[in-house]
């Protein structure tokens, strides 16, 4: 699970802040996603939380696709 953000510095150039599920903060918490226009901030396995995401086998997926 991941979520990249690209926001405009103050050059006028996008930056891009990536967040993964797998980094935590020094404190050893789950690492949040921050949209600073609207100030706002959640863990990114909220985003994430009624996602189901399919098989790794991408056969398994494409037979299924076709019954």
């Amino acid at each position: 699970m991941n979520v990249e953000c690209y926001r405009l510095n103050e050059m006028g150039k996008w930056e891009l802040t990536a967040y993964s599920v797998e980094e935590t903060t020094s404190s050893g918490t789950e690492l949040e996603v921050y949209l600073t226009s609207v100030d706002f901030r959640c863990p990114i396995s909220l985003l994430y939380e009624d996602v189901v995401f399919p098989e790794d086998n991408p056969e398994d997926t494409l037979i299924d696709r076709e019954n």
